[in-house]
């Protein structure tokens, strides 16, 4: 729970430990302290030296924009609710990934893709005839949130029962999306668009602004999501 007087960093910290509990974040804080003693001596050092601390840096400041972006806006109750909804959500979407498709809100994505690969294909669609779509262009009869922009939209209401859900959408950049791929698989510094989604009795609607993020921040975050619920 907040405590009177956190300041903005502590409650970031104090989220932050909880979702990843890895060496990265304390990793972070560390460095806080190494960047202030750089800043004193670092009309001293060679060019390459600088240049190696300046990348260490910003390397760091990539692991918390992740961070952060799960964690979401720090709001009053969220430091533990919305951390769960959260942690759910994430376990749910990889736990189903191995399960005939790759919807991003954890239900099943009925598609046909390639038969030796494991993700039958690749639902946006949240029920609308169209189903979503697989990369091999036939049917994904999955039910997951739209990909913005080119999602489909639309669809029935949702199950009363998932209202409050929190969800993931994950957009891959469409000239270098091929059939079949994993939007997690790909170039590490590729930059994707993720939104978080709510689940409301109107239907999915998104939940703050997009994010954009490179795949290889993406991917370790939901590993070690992943890690972390088989605690």
């Amino acid at each position: 729970m907040e405590k009177e007087g956190d300041t903005i960093s502590d409650k970031k910290k104090e989220i932050a430990l909880k979702i990843r509990g890895t060496e990265a974040v304390k990793r972070y804080f560390g460095v806080q302290n190494e960047r202030k003693d750089f800043a004193k001596i670092e009309h001293l050092l060679s060019p390459v030296v600088r240049e190696k601390e300046e990348a260490m840096f910003k390397e760091v400041d990539e692991e918390m924009e992740a961070i952060q972006l799960i964690a979401g806006e720090m709001k009053p109750g969220w430091n533990k609710t919305f951390l769960q909804e959260c942690a759910d959500a994430l376990g749910q979407q990889r736990r189903t990934e191995s399960k005939g498709g790759h919807s991003h809100d954890g239900k099943p994505c009925h598609g046909h893709g390639p038969p030796t690969e494991e993700d039958h294909g690749h639902s946006h669609g949240n029920g609308a005839p169209e189903h979503g779509h697989s990369h091999d262009g036939k049917p994904c009869h999955g039910h997951g949130p739209p990909k913005p922009p080119q999602g489909v939209q639309g669809g029935p209401p949702q199950n009363p029962g998932e209202v409050g859900q929190i969800s993931l959408a994950i957009s891959v950049p469409q000239a270098t999306h091929t059939a079949g791929q994993n939007p997690l698989d790909g170039d590490p510094n590729e930059v994707l668009t993720v939104q978080r989604m709510i689940t409301t009795p109107d239907g999915k609607k998104p939940l703050g602004s997009p994010k954009a993020i490179p795949r290889k921040n993406l991917r370790e975050l939901l590993q070690n999501m992943k890690a972390t619920m088989k605690k």
